[in-house]
């Protein structure tokens, strides 16, 4: 785990430092105080070659969840990747993250590939 918030850390404080237009980072924040954020990128489908908007990472506030800012998040993702006409929107989710996989799956997302992992020694 710790090496997957080290690269996500990489990752969004890229984004930041770069400020491009294929990559931004959205802040949800309520009198100045943070309630989370959303990563998104641009990505290439490996099939079809088309650009697609990709969520890369979406953390709530342990104070703010249940208050819909997950939802807000995800619902200005897709009016981003709608404002650069990318006709998918994709994430990944941690198979044991049930609350996150209801989410997404109400806002009408589902599974198009289930990823295996080995751990070898």
């Amino acid at each position: 785990m710790a090496e997957m918030i080290a690269a996500d850390a990489r990752a969004v404080l890229g984004t930041l430092e770069q400020g491009t237009a294929d990559s931004q980072v959205l802040v949800a924040e309520r009198a100045g105080t943070v309630l989370g954020f959303i990563h998104l990128m641009t990505e290439t489908d490996y099939y079809t070659g088309q650009s697609v908007g990709h969520i890369a990472d979406l953390a709530v506030a342990a104070e703010a969840e249940g208050l819909g800012i997950g939802r807000a998040m995800m619902a200005a993702a897709e009016d981003w990747a709608r404002h650069h006409g990318y006709s998918a929107m994709t994430l990944n989710v941690l198979v044991h993250n049930a609350r996150a996989r209801g989410l997404y799956e109400k806002l009408g997302y589902g599974a198009e590939w289930v990823k295996y992992l080995k751990p070898l020694r």
